[in-house]
């Protein structure tokens, strides 16, 4: 039976996956009263209709983006070690998968922090100007803290494992 660690692991880094995606997909990464924009997206409300634009990716909202596509892409590949290791007995005791799911839950958490570090520094000025960081923003940060969370559990399911 897999142990209860192994299951919050798997939950704990789907939400951060899940976070991480909605976050990226989305378009409220800056906001103001009349707009919002994303990574991918800006919109404008005028005379009460939203008009929205494909953005033009600049280089810090590209690297944003890749930093950000990676972490998602990293939480799936923690979350396929997890269920190996919850679903397949000869798996649980294989101490490279643990460490595997170990670094790359460290390594999704680090990439969407450094995401979304690299919008919040690039756009400073705009928010000292009184624009807001928005939601979109905070959920891809919520989900690198969600993965440090998740490799923290990770080690601590290893180290169970090991006595």
């Amino acid at each position: 039976m897999a142990s209860p660690l192994s299951m919050a692991g798997a939950a704990v880094m789907g939400l951060a996956a899940l976070l991480g995606v909605i976050g990226l997909a989305t378009d409220y990464w800056l906001t103001t009263a009349v707009s919002n924009n994303g990574l991918w997206k800006g919109c404008v409300t005028l005379r009460g209709q939203d008009v929205c634009k494909e953005i033009v990716a600049i280089d810090f909202v590209k690297a944003s983006r890749a930093f950000c596509i990676l972490g998602f892409l990293f939480a799936v590949g923690v979350i396929v070690l997890i269920i190996m290791r919850i679903v397949v007995e000869s798996f649980r005791s294989n101490i490279m998968i643990a460490r595997g799911s170990v670094a790359l839950s460290f390594v999704t958490g680090a990439f969407l922090i450094i995401g979304a570090a690299i919008y919040a520094g690039k756009t400073a000025d705009l928010v000292s100007a009184g624009v807001d960081l928005g939601w979109s923003f905070g959920l891809v940060i919520a989900g690198g803290v969600l993965a440090f969370i998740g490799g923290v559990l990770s080690v601590l399911d290893m180290k169970n494992a090991q006595t």
